[in-house]
């Protein structure tokens, strides 16, 4: 599969906060699609939560801001599109959501299931 294109937005909803979430009213996350060559789309999620993850909502927008410089690419498995990920992404959130996001398009591009390409 070839990247044919990366698109990342921020979006927000209201929580109620309970547990982990005690104190917020609202979560945050950057939802990103990627969009292979021949038109299959898959979707990742990055939602670092604020106080107990390692970084942040910022860090992960940057983070898949640089990665969809990457569009072009040319991923020859799944293996490879980890690879790709590992090498250019540290923020843990991020690497979820492209990582999530390259192995969904690459499961619809082959009509197999996320869960039978992992």
């Amino acid at each position: 599969m070839r990247i044919a294109a990366i698109a990342a937005r921020t979006v927000r909803w209201p929580i109620a906060g309970t547990g982990a979430a005690r104190g917020r009213s609202e979560r945050t996350a950057v939802l990103v699609e990627v969009r292979g060559d021949r038109g299959a789309i898959g979707l990742g999620e990055a939602a670092p939560l604020p106080g107990m993850s390692p970084d942040t909502l910022a860090d992960a927008e940057r983070a898949i801001a640089t990665f969809a410089r990457l569009a072009g690419a040319q991923l020859a498995d799944r293996e490879a599109a980890r690879l790709l990920v590992a090498a250019t992404t540290a923020p843990p959130a991020a690497r979820f959501a492209l990582e999530t996001a390259l192995f969904d398009a690459l499961a619809r591009e082959h009509g197999i299931s996320l869960a039978a390409l992992l």
